[in-house]
């Protein structure tokens, strides 16, 4: 086992306190309705302990919806350019592990090719404190597909695994060994009977996800996907039940897809990057009007070869899907991950 300590429940708020003194902590809090979304701990005894998925990721503070990138203006007879990094100290406190993956996952998207420096600014000065989960969403956590959950050995620098009145934190990188380090003597040693409950509990949820069959289907649609064996009508077919609402990929942890829009007043402006969805038609029009994924179903086999395709398992060693379930949440039709990927492996709907 990793290097652990155990620190009282009620002795969290102080640990995050201390954590506060250098960097800003970001966790999970219930919003008006019962909605969890992770926002900055102005009162860190409000933080959730029982929770399903966010619909927002926490992946939005490293990857933000809307970026401005660099600012620039008229200086003398030139331009002056001027980058803006986001360099502010973060910790991602009590992500759920399936959203841990989804970041390992843009941190390999982000450095390959062209690396993206802004991104990887935010990335180097957060810190990930995963939360275990027990109790998986029958209706929509898969996290068993793709190997990213409900408890985790590495990806983030600290796990927590909630034991009821004390707190098991398993430290697995220098980050993580640091913020334990801040809350100094809140921490202790676990017993073995500590470290035991927290094995029980991991075999246990694994064990809690349900019945339903959408838990088999993702690696046979990989395969399907993989192989480009199904044909343009299904495909086309398939587009029928999506509204092209993206909010599928809106909510996806690993979705990284953008436009750039250039402000510009007299003479001064920025440069903004905003996500886009590779479900709206003008996302792949070019400038001559010619669009290659004019059809509505060639869009949606684009959306699932980017989550399933087993080209991501060979150059990045998973899937860029991390089955967190949000886009079956979100969808205003019927085709989240679960739908699709039972289609795609027996070539139809039913």
């Amino acid at each position: 086992m990793a290097e652990a300590g155990i620190i009282a429940k009620r002795d969290v708020p102080r640990w995050i306190e201390a954590m506060q003194a250098s960097a800003e902590v970001i966790g999970p809090v219930a919003q008006h309705g019962g909605d969890i979304a992770y926002v900055p701990l102005e009162r860190p005894e409000e933080m959730a302990w029982t929770f399903w998925n966010s619909l927002s990721s926490p992946r939005d503070y490293l990857y933000p919806q809307t970026d401005t990138l660099l600012r620039f203006g008229r200086d003398g007879d030139g331009y002056r350019v001027e980058e803006t990094l986001d360099t502010r100290k973060r910790v991602l406190f009590a992500v759920r592990n399936c959203d841990v993956s989804a970041i390992e996952f843009l941190d390999r998207i982000m450095a390959a090719f062209v690396p993206d420096t802004p991104y990887q600014a935010r990335r180097e000065n957060t810190a990930l404190v995963a939360l275990a989960c027990h109790e998986p969403n029958q209706d929509y956590c898969m996290c068993v597909c793709a190997g990213t959950g409900p408890f985790l050995d590495e990806r983030h620098d600290v796990q927590l695994t909630d034991l009821g009145e004390e707190v098991l934190a398993e430290i697995t990188t220098e980050k993580g060994r640091e913020l334990i380090q801040a809350g100094g003597d809140l921490f202790k040693a676990p017993t073995e009977e500590q470290i035991a409950q927290k094995a029980r509990l991991a075999e246990e949820a694994l064990d809690k996800f349900g019945p339903y069959p959408f838990t088999h289907y993702v690696q046979g649609a990989t395969r399907r996907v993989s192989l480009d064996d199904r044909p343009p009508e299904f495909w086309a077919e398939m587009s029928d039940w999506c509204v092209e609402c993206g909010g599928c990929t809106l909510v996806c942890p690993t979705c990284n897809c953008f436009n750039m829009i250039d402000n510009v007043v007299e003479g001064r402006g920025e440069r903004v990057r905003c996500w886009d969805s590779c479900q709206y038609e003008g996302m792949t029009r070019e400038a001559s009007g010619h669009n290659p994924r004019a059809a509505h179903g060639d869009r949606v086999k684009r959306r699932f070869f980017h989550k399933l395709s087993y080209q991501y398992n060979q150059r990045d060693g998973s899937i860029g899907c991390v089955c967190c379930g949000r886009c079956i949440a979100v969808c205003c039709g019927d085709l989240g991950i679960a739908v699709g990927s039972r289609a795609i492996r027996r070539g139809e709907r039913s």
